[in-house]
């Protein structure tokens, strides 16, 4: 065991072909991860189902495969450090009888990174939190849960009580005209956390938000596009935004059928 990372335990995956109709219909990832390197004696699991709207050729499901496993180690990481955190705080809180959580003789074990701090998620955080930084906390944020819509476990949000809507989209849109240059005025983003059948009303999800091609856009793209969701995004354990795009979104970014609404165009 590697004890400067955490232990990626397991990566599974699964294809299910449909029957009669070759290719594969549906992608499913299971990453678990050990947190016990980061001193949480924990594992951390999450899955991801992907079901494609016409069966696909094993290269596709392969490539499909590999960025949900990339996306899911991802969140996986940042989950694993705040877990041991969690632990290790209230292990030092709680001391029961005469048994102390510090060792009876004081050990040197400053990391490369000691002093320093580094944000709460992602690999970098990992990283730096094994080697000695501190994570930035993430606090001060209300939090809630429902059942995921795909797979097993629980999709997490922050509620408008602490992120309303219009933060939320700023959020997502400025991540969307950063990392891929698509102007924020031709799309709009659907808070799935509020209304009636909202994530607040208790209602099952597979993402926080859902962004489509804006109404008065839609004549810059292709008609497939008009009713798609082209990215979707979830949340950090800092309370951050976590976006990416969905296979149609990659596809029309790949093919240059979202040029037409870059910023600049």
């Amino acid at each position: 065991m590697n004890t400067n990372n955490p232990d990626i335990v397991t990566v599974e995956s699964e294809d299910a072909v449909m029957s009669g109709t070759p290719g594969v219909s549906q992608v499913t990832v299971s990453i678990t991860i050990s947190a016990k390197p980061l001193g949480g004696d924990a594992y951390i699991k999450m899955e991801e189902v992907f079901d494609f709207l016409s069966p696909v050729s094993p290269v596709e499901a392969e490539e499909t495969r590999a960025y949900i496993a990339e996306n899911l180690r991802t969140q996986a990481l940042a989950e694993a450090v705040k877990t041991a955190e969690t632990i290790r705080a209230t292990v030092a809180a709680t001391p029961r009888g005469n048994v102390s959580v510090h060792p009876v003789t004081p050990v040197s074990n400053a990391g490369t990174q000691t002093g320093q701090f580094v944000p709460a998620t992602g690999a970098a955080a990992t990283v730096g939190v094994a080697n000695g930084a501190t994570a930035a906390p993430s606090g001060g944020l209300q939090w809630a849960a429902v059942k995921s819509k795909f797979g097993e476990g629980e999709l997490r949000f922050v509620t408008t009580a602490s992120i309303s809507s219009d933060q939320l989209k700023a959020d997502v849109l400025t991540q969307i005209q950063n990392k891929w240059g698509i102007n924020p005025a031709a799309l709009i983003v659907w808070d799935n956390r509020v209304g009636p059948k909202g994530l607040e009303a208790g209602i099952p999800a597979g993402c926080v938000t859902a962004i489509k091609i804006a109404k008065d856009a839609q004549d810059y793209v292709s008609p497939e596009l008009h009713g798609s969701a082209i990215a979707r995004s979830k949340f950090n354990a800092d309370g951050s935004s976590y976006v990416w795009l969905t296979k149609e979104g990659e596809a029309a970014l790949k093919f240059g059928a979202l040029d037409k609404i870059k910023a600049g165009a």
